[in-house]
């Protein structure tokens, strides 16, 4: 006999609830989630999808290989944004544990309503942001960023365009690092550009696990937690290398000091306590 797993997570406030905002307890939206009747067979990209979510495009997904069907019954899974993904200005998160969802936008209240509803069909779901690395071209790479980073400098309108879509169509698993750069260093020009109100690259962003326009990476810790290798810490070293060197060398100079030995190392502190775990 079927089982109803899915209730649909209560408004923490009453008051709280205006005619495009939502106020959730978190950890009973976090449950909700966790119930979710999700897709869990190897993505072979043969399947037929049935698309809930508007922040993946269709022509993405065909070429990649998937079938598009506007029928849910046809679909061997429908493709939904999960509502924890809390990037943008559309959710906010506040210290009584609760999460306000603007959902006008996203529509996540009358998709948390449907899959309640439909639960007992049995239909199989995936998150937006867990399908989006099966449609990636590129590999989000140190060679990727340089390029990337070298179209941005030129500040031309159309080689800011292409360097959006080489970022939209990366993998940047495992290297947020130099996807937090980018956004660190040309924010604003992206911003500018009219590309950024393609669906493919606002789905991009959609389904980032952190907010773009408010990346600030102004000293080497602020890059602590996202150096994943030995790369990235190399990468960042250099970043700051010249201004280190400076800097010390002023120091000496100040304090009249003599150099005699100097030994130091990046401090991978993080990098090693995850390596161990």
């Amino acid at each position: 006999m079927f089982q109803n797993k899915l209730v649909m997570p209560p408004d923490l406030d009453q008051s709280a609830r205006y005619k495009y905002y939502v106020k959730y307890d978190l950890e009973k939206l976090k449950e909700f989630v966790s119930n979710i009747n999700l897709y869990t067979n190897p993505i072979t990209k043969f399947e037929t999808v049935y698309l809930e979510s508007k922040t993946i495009s269709q022509d993405k997904l065909r070429e990649a290989g998937f079938s598009i069907t506007r029928s849910k019954d046809k679909a061997d899974f429908i493709v939904i944004t999960n509502p924890l993904l809390i990037n943008d200005r559309s959710a906010w998160t506040w210290g009584d544990g609760s999460l306000t969802i603007k959902h006008h936008n996203n529509k996540v209240t009358p998709m948390l309503e449907d899959l309640v509803n439909e639960e007992s069909k049995g239909y199989k779901y995936i998150f937006s942001s867990d399908l989006y690395k099966y449609i990636y071209k590129y590999d989000g790479n140190h060679e990727l960023y340089s390029q990337i980073v070298e179209l941005l400098g030129t500040n031309s309108p159309d080689n800011t365009r292409m360097a959006m879509e080489f970022m939209t169509n990366a993998n940047w698993e495992g290297n947020e690092l130099y996807l937090h750069q980018i956004f660190n260093l040309y924010w604003n020009r992206i911003n500018d550009n009219d590309y950024k109100n393609s669906i493919s690259f606002k789905g991009f962003i959609k389904n980032l696990d952190f907010s773009p326009h408010t990346i600030r990476l102004y000293l080497p810790v602020h890059y602590k937690e996202l150096c994943k290798n030995d790369e990235h810490h190399d990468f960042v070293y250099n970043l700051f290398k010249e201004e280190f060197e400076d800097k010390l060398k002023s120091l000496f100079e100040d304090y009249k000091i003599k150099l005699d030995v100097l030994n130091y190392s990046i401090d991978k502190s993080l990098f090693e306590k995850e390596k161990e775990c």
